[in-house]
């Protein structure tokens, strides 16, 4: 486990605090970079993301991931997934993994690579573009809950705790008791819905119940639409209400998840890397919109302007 991240370092929190995510609060946060720090000293982050269909969202993930400074990025995927990964973002480090069940898989062997590579990670995202029918990543994300340092949870991977929700919240509200840090969870409101199985709740009430589940499941949930809002275990949420129909395209949230993943490896507080990566995923597609314009830009252009962002904070 990383020895910079633990339960205890999050705070404790007011139950009916709010505040803005702005560039004076993800300011305050402080990402140094050592001028004589080699690759080990920034992060390791492993990235399961990926199917035969979905290359590009392993693609975006891994990007951002690689953007965010950390020092190594690992991606887990399906062989026909990488190769396109490795021309894309040679920078990257891969992890083939075949996971056809039914194509004389050898289990015993794979949880033994999984143990070794999930130990060598600060932190893990899981979800982009995975095959969710697959029943093998149901068994990959249980044992990420159980054992991963930070876990991120995204897209297709949401699809397990709306099919077997009991049996998740069970697993998140232990890592409390083994001292792992609380899962980030990132549903846009469609997904969150299908978790809660409420699907006409909206506006305040959907965001109360955000801040209920967070609290519920020990679990930071950012909530993911035109306005975005991160709920912390304690009850403290934080809210960036910025407009931009540029950032509303396939992708973007691949993008959000990797770059999270990536100051999850790199902060002590996994709640800070939540709020940074919210504000500097939406200034760079800001400057992404003022550049290129919202309805020509892509979510891989906000990757390149992320450098952009990082100078919002101070963070060169």
């Amino acid at each position: 486990m990383n020895s910079r991240q633990t339960a205890a370092s999050l705070p404790v929190i007011d139950m009916c605090k709010e505040a803005e995510i702005n560039q004076k609060l993800i300011s305050s946060i402080k990402l140094l970079r050592d001028d004589k720090g080699h690759k080990n000293n920034f992060g390791h982050v492993l990235i399961c993301a990926g199917s035969e269909t979905m290359t590009g969202a392993l693609i975006m993930a891994v990007e951002a991931a690689l953007r965010s400074g950390a020092g190594l990025v690992k991606a887990m995927a399906p062989s026909d997934a990488l190769s396109p990964l490795r021309c894309s973002e040679p920078c990257a480090m891969t992890f083939p993994v075949d996971i056809d069940v039914n194509n004389q898989f050898d289990l015993t062997s794979f949880m033994k690579s999984l143990k070794e590579i999930t130990a060598w990670a600060d932190s893990v995202l899981i979800g982009p573009g995975i095959d969710s029918k697959n029943p093998l990543y149901k068994i990959i994300l249980e044992y990420f809950i159980e054992n991963a340092s930070s876990l991120v949870i995204d897209a297709s991977a949401l699809d397990f705790f709306a099919s077997d929700f009991a049996f998740f919240s069970r697993k998140l509200n232990s890592r409390r008791d083994n001292l792992l840090n609380p899962v980030i969870m990132t549903p846009h409101i469609g997904e969150f819905r299908r978790l809660i199985k409420d699907f006409e709740c909206s506006g305040d009430e959907l965001e109360q119940k955000a801040r209920s589940f967070a609290s519920d499941n020990n679990c930071i949930l950012v909530l993911k639409s035109c306005k975005t809002v991160v709920s912390l275990p304690d009850g403290e949420r934080y809210i960036l209400d910025i407009n931009n129909s540029g950032m509303a395209k396939g992708g973007s949230g691949d993008v959000l998840a990797g770059l999270l993943t990536g100051l999850c490896a790199q902060l002590d507080k996994n709640s800070d890397a939540a709020l940074a990566s919210v504000y500097l995923h939406s200034t760079a597609g800001i400057v992404a919109a003022e550049r290129l314009g919202k309805r020509f830009m892509l979510p891989t252009d906000v990757v390149k302007y992320l450098g952009d962002a990082y100078k919002t904070v101070n963070w060169f």
